[in-house]
């Protein structure tokens, strides 16, 4: 296999040896091969494009380090029907522009079968309609973004995790168990459509709850790529009564500084956010001050011990051993085993047609996800998985309080871990 070697930006580099990865994760990319060796005998190639550098490349990366550790333990077994499998990722620094150009440089001239692990909803909006002209499957998106979720649905569009109003309704109604009125709840998000997503599916999920004035619900926003969060944390403070609770749609930097920063202000209510971050730094970066942060996640906690947490750890640990286990890796792995099992099935030619096929018809898929979760097709038709996990941070360990079955999966009643 030809390979070519891309150093990593100084910031980058930091944050992998702060993270314990080690020189081997270098990004590498395979020399493009021509399109037309999609379906002959070379090796098979995914793409992805993802914020490797930027506020959001710690997820971006986590994701893509999940999916080379889901690639190289296919290929220690014979990759698919005796062909490797190559993953080859550029970086969209989470910017909607770059996302398109990346797109058509991944399906146009590196000839990828599929786009896979690719980062936020703001990017999505550009993704999708050129997954749909060239007929490219765009599968395992990290955000729970709308525009991934159509009715009818996309063909090429396929999720492995939930819908971020499913995760934002079950912090919602976490908060509500725990004593919180409707009316004592506020959103911070970012400003764009992540960040309204949130909120409105928020606004639905306190709906449910009795809500009688959706038009009165609290929310402030703070600017997508930064972490300028004083303007909003200030709007909240100003608030007569003060939230209870605040819901954070957002990124892992700016979320550590609303925290931090409302902490120093002796602001305290609880607050809760989506899986858009990830736990374990978080929780590392705050230490003390993120005590009692709730977080949803869409794979189990890495605390579960459930067969698939223990398989990706021996995966990472195999390609780095260095490597710190994380959620977003942890997302990028189960996603990606999901996508290698599925090429297998496919009988003749692996075409690019042939592998939304077999994504598309998923039925029954043990993971290891643990109580009887299997990956099947929902009735929406573009999610195979969206099983719904929550965390908390408790002397700064990441634990798990619920672990919940969203409606659209119905193979099994919820299942509650003890608080």
């Amino acid at each position: 296999m030809r390979e070519r070697k891309v150093s990593m930006s100084s910031g980058l580099a930091a944050w992998a040896a702060a993270v314990g990865l080690t020189a081997a994760w270098t990004w590498v990319a395979a020399a493009p091969e021509p399109i037309t060796q999609i379906a002959g005998g070379s090796a098979i190639r995914l793409g992805q494009s993802a914020p490797l550098t930027g506020p959001t490349a710690p997820l971006g990366v986590g994701v893509r380090v999940g999916v080379q550790a889901a690639v190289a333990e296919i290929n220690r077994t014979g990759g698919v029907r005796g062909r490797p499998v190559e993953l080859i990722s550029l970086d969209d620094g989470y910017e909607p522009k770059r996302t398109g150009a990346n797109m058509r440089t991944l399906l146009d001239t590196e000839g990828v079968l599929a786009v896979i692990g690719s980062v936020g909803a703001p990017c999505a909006v550009t993704a999708v309609p050129i997954a749909q002209e060239k007929q490219t499957l765009l599968y395992g998106y990290v955000t729970g973004g709308a525009v991934l979720r159509k009715s009818p649905p996309d063909r090429y569009v396929v999720n492995y995790r939930a819908s971020l109003a499913e995760e934002v309704g079950l912090l919602v109604d976490h908060f509500v168990s725990q004593g919180i009125a409707t009316n004592e709840i506020a959103f911070f998000t970012q400003q764009d459509v992540f960040g309204e997503a949130a909120y409105t599916g928020g606004v639905a999920a306190l709906s449910r709850h009795g809500l009688k004035s959706p038009g009165a619900v609290r929310h402030v926003r703070y600017e997508r790529n930064t972490s300028n969060i004083e303007g909003g944390l200030s709007e909240l403070l100003l608030m007569d009564p003060q939230p209870r609770a605040v819901v954070f749609g957002g990124a892992a930097d700016p979320l550590i500084a609303f925290v931090r920063e409302s902490r120093k202000a002796d602001f305290l209510p609880i607050v809760g956010t989506v899986s858009f971050v990830d736990a374990t730094r978080v929780a590392e970066q705050l230490g003390p001050m993120g005590e009692g942060l709730v977080i949803s996640q869409v794979v189990p906690p890495l605390c579960s011990g459930v067969p698939v947490v223990d398989r990706y750890r021996e995966a990472l640990k195999s390609v780095d051993p260095q490597a710190r286990p994380g959620y977003g890796s942890l997302e990028g792995y189960i996603s990606a085993r999901a996508l290698l099992e599925s090429l297998r099935t496919i009988e003749g030619e692996i075409t690019r047609e042939a592998t939304v096929e077999a994504i598309r018809s998923v039925a029954g898929m043990d993971l290891g996800l643990g109580d009887g979760r299997r990956l099947r097709m929902r009735p929406d038709g573009h999610t195979i998985g969206g099983y719904l996990w929550l965390t908390q941070i408790r002397s700064s360990e990441v634990v798990m309080v619920q672990s919940h079955r969203t409606a659209g999966v119905g193979d099994q009643p919820e299942v509650t871990a003890g608080k």
